[in-house]
């Protein structure tokens, strides 16, 4: 089960070899910030996981990441749409990196049926509670040695939960880490600034609340004993609920 500490030390050690497997990568819209994939290799630590399961892709940028960094992994990668353009990407990725499946379908279905012990799984859609849900239920056949959920940041009602009923997850806004690493990022903030993509700016933790920097990489260990499937419940529920007070508001504020 790795810690921060760990993360830290390790992407350290990591992060000179984790450039030069990037090396002149370009930046893609609304891909993963660069940081947020060494912090998921800092959490890998030495081991060099048979499977990598992807959820969610868009243009690729993370495939393209595992395949490189992970090169004697299979990266299995699942995405609900393929429209054009990301496909025309996707395809530019498997043709230079063998490793590299992918499969169309609602990860939702199709991470429980091919999920297999030791598996790293990276859900970067579906997002939200759902997302969370998804790496319960997965935990709770007791397969995957590590889960990564992507977009969790603080002030995030989902992520106040899991930090909750599930202490031990980690997360790639940890102050330390981003001091010591988000020079990785310049060439992506400079992409979503200029295509203005997002509102998110680096490295903003003074004032209150405390926001992330970036989406922010979660890291969910599996513990033994831990009751996944009540915790999967517990989830559906919030999000029900969460999204009912949703519709509430938006009711109300059109009703004024």
């Amino acid at each position: 089960m790795p810690t921060i500490k760990e993360v830290l030390w390790n992407a350290s050690r990591a992060k000179e070899g984790f450039k030069e497997s990037i090396g002149d990568m370009s930046y893609q819209a609304k891909g993963i910030l660069f940081s947020e994939m060494l912090f998921l290799v800092a959490a890998v630590g030495t081991a060099r996981p048979r499977r990598i399961i992807e959820s969610g892709r868009a243009r690729g940028l993370s495939t393209s990441i595992l395949a490189r960094y992970f090169h004697d992994s299979e990266i299995i990668s699942v995405d609900l749409e393929d429209c054009p353009s990301d496909v025309m990407h996707v395809n530019a990725i498997k043709s230079s990196w063998p490793n590299v499946t992918t499969i169309r379908g609602d990860s939702r279905e199709v991470l429980p049926e091919i999920v297999q012990a030791g598996d790293i799984v990276l859900i970067d859609g579906p997002k939200s509670f759902r997302a969370i849900v998804l790496s319960f239920e997965l935990l709770a056949a007791r397969r995957p040695s590590l889960v990564f959920i992507h977009d969790l940041y603080q002030g995030q009602q989902e992520r106040e939960l899991l930090h909750r009923y599930v202490p031990e997850a980690i997360f790639s806004d940890n102050p330390s880490f981003v001091q010591h690493h988000r020079d990785l990022d310049d060439s992506c903030w400079e992409i979503i600034n200029k295509e203005k993509l997002g509102h998110w700016k680096p490295f903003q933790y003074a004032g209150a609340p405390q926001k992330s920097y970036g989406p922010t990489l979660s890291c969910i260990p599996p513990r033994a004993g831990r009751d996944y499937g009540k915790l999967s419940r517990i989830m559906l529920q919030e999000g029900f609920l969460e999204r009912a007070n949703y519709l509430k508001r938006i009711r109300q504020e059109t009703e004024e």
